[in-house]
């Protein structure tokens, strides 16, 4: 989903985006780089398999390139500003969601 979402021209408007870490409190939770590094993995692997078929012939108008085409995908390559945070809502571990929520609207 992350892929649709990112690569739709109205979403690359420079909209931020929180990816919220939850379940820190598990001792096989992964930290925040690693998950980041996984879902550029992922998203990689979709950007060359979507862009050499004809997955989204209809839609084409709507879909934009994600990244650069001679790099693996990183989401700083992205316009739009993607942050990581580890979080626990089952231990009210969500302070860092509230201050980027915060952050994020008293930027705009």
């Amino acid at each position: 989903y992350l892929y649709d979402i990112f690569s739709h021209k109205k979403v690359k408007q420079n909209i931020p985006t929180l990816i919220a870490c939850n379940m820190s409190d598990m001792i096989t939770a992964l930290p925040p780089e690693r998950i980041q590094t996984l879902l550029e993995n992922e998203i990689n692997r979709l950007r060359i398999t979507r862009t050499s078929g004809l997955d989204h012939q209809d839609s084409i108008d709507e879909v934009e390139f994600l990244g650069y085409e001679s790099e693996n995908f990183k989401f700083e390559h992205l316009e739009n500003e993607v942050v990581f945070e580890k979080c626990s809502v089952k231990e009210g571990e969500i302070e860092v969601i509230k201050e980027w929520i915060v952050d994020t609207f008293q930027r705009k």
